[in-house]
């Protein structure tokens, strides 16, 4: 809408209702009683988070998540101003970060440049949307929950690249790497998703696994069917 900020949140709760109800229509109106959540990213982290404390979380009975976005790649500096930004962000709602971007992710993704996909800037710009305080803010807030544990219930499958590359060059290296998140950093994290994680790590995957090349797309999905078998 005309009065509202593209990838804008204070919390990542205000993506729940909207949960809420996909999981009504799906189980309810759909009948479907089996249901399986699959988060990437920011989504992932949010879906890890909705299976902890959502209204429906009993019904989700699987989880996959697709390099969820379980924490920042930033060194210990970064870290400081990061904490500081998110701390500013708590109330000062509309103050952005001095900072763009990379378009490396766009370069290894976008038919334009070395990927397969054609999307819309405009939903996903080149270098991303601004970054605001307060979605630091609440980025932080949901890496803390998962810091302290989230203990979840239901079976977890975790994917991520093998490898992640912070040059910030388009290359043969980029074009088989997470150039988003860590991935050292996400697999640390296993142990406070739940009690039945399993962690596999997919070599020459980008940050969105499903949207490498059709070789390794291969290799990811045979994992799911392994995993739900």
């Amino acid at each position: 809408m005309p009065h509202q900020k593209p990838n804008y949140c204070r919390d990542l709760q205000e993506y729940f209702p909207e949960l809420d109800e996909s999981i009504q229509r799906i189980t309810q109106r759909d009948g479907h009683s089996y249901l399986m959540m699959f988060g990437h990213s920011t989504g992932g982290l949010t879906a890890a988070l909705y299976a902890q404390s959502g209204k429906h979380r009993q019904k989700v009975k699987r989880l996959i998540l697709n390099s969820p976005f379980l924490g920042f790649k930033a060194d210990g500096a970064t870290m400081s101003l990061l904490r500081f930004y998110g701390f500013l962000g708590g109330f000062n709602y509309n103050a952005v970060l001095p900072r763009e971007g990379s378009p490396l992710y766009t370069q290894t993704i976008h038919s334009s440049e070395k990927g397969e996909w054609d999307f819309n800037f405009a939903w996903r710009p080149r270098t991303g949307f601004p970054f605001y305080q307060s979605w630091v803010h609440a980025i932080l807030e949901g890496h803390q929950k998962v810091d302290q544990g989230l203990n979840l219930e239901c079976p977890i499958l975790m994917l991520t690249s093998s490898q992640s590359y912070s040059d910030g060059v388009l290359n043969a290296k980029a074009m088989r790497s997470d150039v988003v998140l860590d991935v050292p950093t996400l697999r640390a994290k296993v142990d406070k998703l739940g009690k039945a994680v399993v962690y596999k790590s997919i070599p020459g995957g980008l940050h969105d696994i499903f949207l490498s090349p059709e070789p390794v797309r291969q290799k990811a999905f045979e994992a799911i069917e392994k995993w739900l078998k």
